[in-house]
């Protein structure tokens, strides 16, 4: 079977390394932009199986992003995680729903052994 490939979108470096390692050893093949911009160029290069995606970001904000994604039909289906300290306000939360947002992180209430559970989720169809 073919590794799975993962884009994270992070603008904070050390978040970003953090998660690219961790994905990484677990098999995954992980690509990484520190900007929306960057991480578009990417994915229509790469075709992710899963973007890991943070909103607040100079430039381009995770939805910005998101919309761009889902205008393009090549990259429209990808799955995409939200992880961000952006609040858990319920328009946020719809707003990523209607986009497709398979789930909604907060980062500093997610323990990296809950990211990894919900990447393997998500990439096994399992989303809760």
């Amino acid at each position: 079977m073919e590794e799975q490939k993962i884009l994270i979108v992070e603008d904070d470096l050390s978040i970003l390394d953090l998660y690219k390692r961790e994905l990484g050893q677990l098999g995954y093949k992980v690509f990484t932009a520190s900007t929306g911009g960057a991480g578009l160029t990417i994915a229509k290069q790469e075709l992710p199986d899963l973007i890991l995606l943070d909103i607040m970001m100079p430039g381009m904000d995770g939805f910005s992003f998101i919309h761009n994604l889902r205008d393009n039909a090549e990259l429209a289906s990808i799955k995409v995680i939200v992880i961000t300290n952006l609040g858990t306000t319920d328009l946020f939360m719809e707003e990523g729903k209607k986009l497709g947002v398979k789930k909604y992180l907060i980062k500093y209430k997610t323990s990296l052994q809950e990211l990894v559970q919900s990447v393997n989720q998500v990439l096994k169809n399992k989303e809760a």
